[in-house]
């Protein structure tokens, strides 16, 4: 028995590229994450080391000018913290949107196999059924010619 593709069987196997695919993208959002995580630690170890010099600075006394700079350059160091912190929670919103999806497709990879399977075991029995048929229309062809 030659086996055919049944409109179960592409299903499921299209459901099974599409799982795939969005594992693929998972596994790529969780590195843009990691690296936006290492990129808000850098900041803030470099925000931590500026706060700690302007406060020795400013004990042992400090131009105007200077502490405008620095202050300044704080300050763009706290945005970045704050695009970086934005950015993470980006990442986990659209990984937790995708991992659903992931659990969806697995749902309907499940779904698509039982009917697969079910539809072969289907085809199976109407083979022999169908090879029974021929085979008792056979053996009353050759009672009738044997008389």
């Amino acid at each position: 028995m030659k086996y055919k593709k049944t409109i179960f069987s592409i299903l499921e196997n299209i459901e099974i590229k599409k799982i795939e695919q969005e594992k693929n993208n998972i596994k790529n959002l969780y590195i843009q994450k990691k690296k936006y995580i290492k990129q808000l630690n850098l900041l803030m170890n470099f925000k931590n080391e500026y706060i700690s010099k302007l406060n020795l600075k400013l004990k042992e006394g400090i131009y105007i000018d200077q502490w405008k700079i620095y202050n300044n350059f704080i300050f763009m160091l706290f945005i970045a913290i704050e695009e970086s912190n934005n950015m993470i929670k980006k990442y986990e919103l659209v990984i937790e949107k995708n991992k659903s999806q992931w659990l969806k497709s697995q749902s309907k990879l499940k779904t698509w196999n039982y009917f697969n399977e079910r539809n072969k075991k289907l085809i199976k029995k109407y083979e022999l059924l169908k090879n029974q048929i021929l085979s008792d229309e056979l053996s009353q062809l050759k009672l009738l010619n044997k008389r």
